[in-house]
């Protein structure tokens, strides 16, 4: 960062990697219709000197690379890892302080959590009702916390998915949180949006 000078280059090359047998497969057709691989976003894993790479495909023609996360280890040019969700990881994601659970919102399938080593399908959060404005996981990784286009942040136990407290933040500056037994805080005023 202080120099600009380039130290190391990580290569998405897939002959430069372990890759699972379904994506050997397929590779070749998709490099045949013209697809290059485009790093689209970079998530470090806490805890490592690991980070993961998204990629997605040529956005002129069908993304053939939807989905496929790339992990490296730092000094490695080498992937040590590869694999493919079910669909491309939006920006807005973020591994837990562990390192082991990545918190991702994945389009149609909505927000789910993911082992962040195999791909691993762990826990959904169902789908948001617009689109991720920020997501987080508590310092002890116990919570999940997303904010969703519609302003509202829900709180979610991270292993369970369960939906633990709402808050929407009203237009003056005041807030409501509700639990889904119907249990509520707010600033004063905020009362006056719970109707029963």
């Amino acid at each position: 960062p202080l120099t600009g000078q380039r130290k190391m280059l990580y290569s998405t090359g897939f002959e430069n990697g372990p890759l699972p047998a379904e994506l050997v497969k397929a590779l070749p057709q998709v490099r045949k219709n013209g697809l290059l691989p485009l790093v689209y976003n970079v998530v470090p894993i806490p805890n490592s000197r690991q980070f993961a790479v998204v990629l997605g495909g040529n956005v002129y023609t069908a993304n053939g690379y939807s989905g496929l996360i790339e992990i490296f280890e730092e000094g490695n040019p080498r992937f040590i890892a590869s694999y493919q969700l079910e669909d491309q990881p939006d920006r807005w994601s973020v591994v837990d302080p562990s390192g082991r659970t990545w918190l991702m919102s994945l389009g149609a399938f909505g927000v789910r959590t993911v082992n962040v080593r195999t791909g691993e399908l762990l826990t959904g959060f169902g789908k948001q009702p617009s689109d991720i404005q920020a997501m987080a996981f508590s310092p002890d990784g116990r919570l999940a916390l997303i904010l969703a286009g519609d302003g509202v942040l829900r709180i979610y136990a991270a292993r369970t998915g369960e939906l633990l407290v709402t808050t929407a933040v009203l237009s003056d500056g005041g807030w409501l949180s509700i639990t889904p037994e119907g249990f509520f805080s707010s600033a004063l005023g905020g009362e006056q949006v719970v109707r029963v």
